[in-house]
């Protein structure tokens, strides 16, 4: 009788023990998850402000400058990206690459038009995680906004990017701190629940105890210690 209580009182608590650690490392993941987009999308759409007159610039332009000019053109943006950790280009209405802060994190040179017409419906800035359909060369937090002249048309869109890495590698980190976090609370679950165990089998098994002499012929028998 003792084993049999033993194990299914440590069972129960075993298995709400896991069930509320699963739980809990699901809701934190997703609560972090959640911040570290909005964080950085945040820090994109500032970015997005400060880059919005160079790229009205570029687009109403002809063609493209050539040379020194680009390369200074360049270099600001690149600097302009990296302030933010992050990383910037600019296309036509049709979604061509006209320009990139860093053209080897690009892998095509035109957006799909879902996103662009998505980009176009947003208040402000339109929000993903992904590769652009594979302009980009790894999944990343992108922020996009279109680009309107004075009389309300479209000339063209900016894309500010932040590399996705971070989120791997903080996904990393959490759930290797978290698994040796959980295995640290059911070792001392487990042997709360085994002090706990004993206190509630050991009356339990006194008056077994007295009652197998009880029904042996032993009248005399009394539980000790047991309220």
């Amino acid at each position: 009788m003792r084993k049999s209580i033993s194990v299914a009182f440590f069972s129960l608590v075993s298995t709400l023990m896991v069930l509320g650690i699963v739980l809990m490392g699901a809701s934190e993941w997703v609560l972090f998850k959640n911040y570290f987009a909005k964080d950085r999308y945040e820090t994109l759409d500032q970015v997005v402000g400060v880059t919005q007159r160079t790229a009205q610039y570029l687009v109403q332009q002809a063609e493209l400058p050539k040379g020194d000019e680009l390369d200074a053109l360049s270099t600001k943006l690149e600097i302009i990206g990296e302030s933010a950790e992050a990383y910037l280009f600019f296309t036509d209405c049709d979604g061509n690459v006209m320009l990139a802060s860093v053209p080897e994190k690009l892998t095509g040179d035109t957006v799909e038009a879902e996103v662009l017409e998505k980009a176009g419906k947003a208040k402000e800035n339109y929000h993903l995680f992904d590769t652009l359909g594979g302009v980009l060369a790894e999944k990343s937090y992108i922020s996009v906004r279109e680009m309107r002249s004075e009389d309300g048309a479209c000339t063209g869109y900016l894309f500010l990017c932040s590399s996705g890495e971070r989120l791997a590698e903080f996904r990393r980190e959490f759930f290797s701190n978290f698994f040796l976090s959980a295995c640290l609370m059911l070792l001392l679950a487990s042997v709360l629940t085994k002090v706990m165990m004993h206190k509630l089998t050991d009356p339990l098994q006194k008056v077994t105890d007295a009652a197998q002499r009880f029904g042996g012929g032993d009248l005399s028998v009394r539980v000790e210690g047991v309220d």
